[in-house]
């Protein structure tokens, strides 16, 4: 008895679906590398704040205070790439905001 042979068109939805469910196996197995531990959060006002949201905010903020001082002191008129040296400096705040609250 001959079994017949999948068509092109039905091979290529089986490697298809394959991608798909290697693709949420990988996304799922990187989500599951967090710790045991619970994440870091802040009580503010009576509600918890994830620790990642406040840093990103104080860096925001740190980034539009730069700006705000080199439109102020004329830095921004000789200085090229501004949004680039903005976004750096609210990393860079953001980053050792999260250093001191949470690294170790």
């Amino acid at each position: 008895m001959r079994t017949a042979k999948p068509s092109p068109a039905f091979a290529s939805l089986q490697t298809h679906r394959m991608d798909k469910r290697a693709g949420s196996t990988a996304t799922l197995l990187c989500l599951s590398s967090c710790s045991a531990t619970a994440a870091p959060s802040l009580g503010l006002f009576g509600a918890f704040f994830p620790g990642w949201l406040a840093c990103g905010i104080m860096g925001l903020l740190g980034g539009g205070i730069s700006r705000a001082v080199m439109v102020a002191t004329g830095l921004a008129e000789q200085l090229p790439f501004q949004l680039a040296v903005n976004a750096s400096i609210g990393l860079i705040v953001a980053l050792l905001a999260w250093l001191a609250w949470f690294g170790q």
